[in-house]
């Protein structure tokens, strides 16, 4: 009988115990985006390209106990505009954007591990041969992280933003 009793005691003071369970969570997002434009011939040509490309990951987690949440969330946009009008020549604009994005989370008992990476990349070429015109570019990138921890021990929190822009125009008159 008593060897039930300690079973069930030690079955209890497992099942009300306040450490927090294991949480594991892990999200990546990679995006890629290309824009351009071409003119050219004898007359008076002119062309103009958007491009917007943009995504988003949430998770979050609970523990099994319900004393601990996990959440994590990140977005990104890639922004492209190109330009070009002229005469007489050939102009153009190439534009070429990559992201990778990704977060982890461990959640164990009192320790917590958030990790953040976020990598952007742009380029744009632009050319203006013969002939009068003008080519322009603008692109860009916005995005963000965000990761939270909550538990009966306090919070955790870890923020990334990043922005980047980029121009470029050439004239030939």
């Amino acid at each position: 009988m008593n060897k039930a009793i300690a079973v069930f005691a030690a079955l209890v003071l497992c099942l009300t115990s306040t450490s927090s369970a294991l949480l594991i969570q892990e999200q990546l997002m990679n995006l890629g985006a290309a824009n351009g434009v071409l003119i050219g011939g004898a007359g008076f040509n002119n062309a103009t390209s958007v491009n917007l490309i943009s995504g988003f990951n949430t998770q979050r987690s609970t523990s099994s106990n319900g004393h601990a949440v996990a959440f994590q969330h990140q977005d990104g946009t890639h922004f492209q505009v190109a330009f070009a009008a002229g005469e007489g020549g050939q102009f153009g604009v190439d534009q070429l954007g990559n992201s990778a994005a990704n977060q982890k989370e461990v959640l164990d008992g009192k320790d917590a591990e958030l990790d953040q990476n976020l990598d952007v990349g742009t380029y744009q070429g632009l050319a203006a041969n013969g002939g009068n015109g003008y080519v322009g570019a603008i692109d860009g990138y916005v995005g963000h992280q965000v990761q939270v921890t909550l538990t009966r021990d306090g919070m955790n929190m870890n923020v990334t933003k990043v922005n980047v822009l980029e121009t470029g125009e050439v004239r030939k008159f």
